[in-house]
């Protein structure tokens, strides 16, 4: 699992964002944003791997995460407004149990949520440096951190066929093709695109010239993967039968 977190936090920029801390803060906040990352890992994974879900067993989960925030000096009222995004997109995954697709919401709502764990991660680090000057805001990485998890779920299409994974892009092939999703990814993909162009390109800020160089490389590696990811599905029917296909018909 370290080697999962750490190409998530690289990939996410994480140590990018880290370097405006000093030595000692990044040194002392590491491992701890790592322990956080792992116990919400595991929570992922208990969703992943179990169709009935035990209250208990969830209740497990969500105090060990709690923990792990807690050491880092924040009290149960913050803990339950930073953490309320992670449940909201806890919810998405029980949902499937109640027979509910995530394709019934919008692309963008499914993915700033899917975002959420980073987005913690994002919101310490920004806790911890205190600077109302910061040139790169909070709010400015939703564009990146939507990129990223759209990545994940094309990269992870054929992984995410074993397990009840609320992976949307697989789902979209399963109930519309692999041609109409291609479409929809690629269309809002540009549309992502357009707005870190309108946002970030006239921006004179080296840090801010940096996070829209990265956004605009994840888009277009993005796109070249869903183009490669696609040619290899090549139809809805080539697509082995998926954990998920013992409860839905699509």
């Amino acid at each position: 699992m370290e080697n999962k977190i750490n190409d998530l936090f690289e990939y996410r920029k994480l140590p990018f964002l880290l370097s405006f801390l000093g030595k000692k803060e990044r040194k002392s906040l590491m491992p701890k944003l790592v322990k956080i990352q792992e116990k919400i890992y595991n929570l992922d994974g208990y969703l992943e791997q179990n169709w009935k879900l035990k209250p208990k067993k969830l209740s497990k989960y969500w105090k060990a995460i709690n923990n792990s925030i807690a050491k880092l000096g924040y009290d149960h009222d913050q803990i339950e407004k930073m953490t309320s995004h992670i449940k909201r997109y806890e919810l998405h995954e029980s949902q499937l149990r109640s027979y509910k697709l995530p394709t019934r919401i919008s692309l963008e709502y499914f993915y700033y949520y899917k975002s959420c764990d980073v987005r913690l991660l994002r919101e310490i680090i920004y806790d911890k440096y205190k600077n109302d000057d910061n040139v790169i805001k909070l709010s400015d990485w939703r564009i990146y951190d939507l990129v990223t998890e759209i990545n994940d779920d094309i990269e992870d299409v054929f992984e995410d066929q074993k397990t009840i994974n609320c992976n949307y892009y697989l789902i979209s092939i399963l109930e519309e093709g692999v041609e109409e999703a291609e479409k929809k990814y690629s269309l809002f993909l540009n549309v992502l695109l357009k707005r870190s162009i309108t946002k970030f390109s006239k921006s004179k800020q080296p840090d801010i010239i940096k996070l829209h160089y990265y956004t605009v490389k994840r888009i277009r590696q993005t796109l070249a993967l869903l183009t490669k990811q696609n040619s290899l599905i090549s139809n809805k029917k080539s697509i082995k039968k998926t954990e998920l296909s013992k409860y839905f018909e699509f």
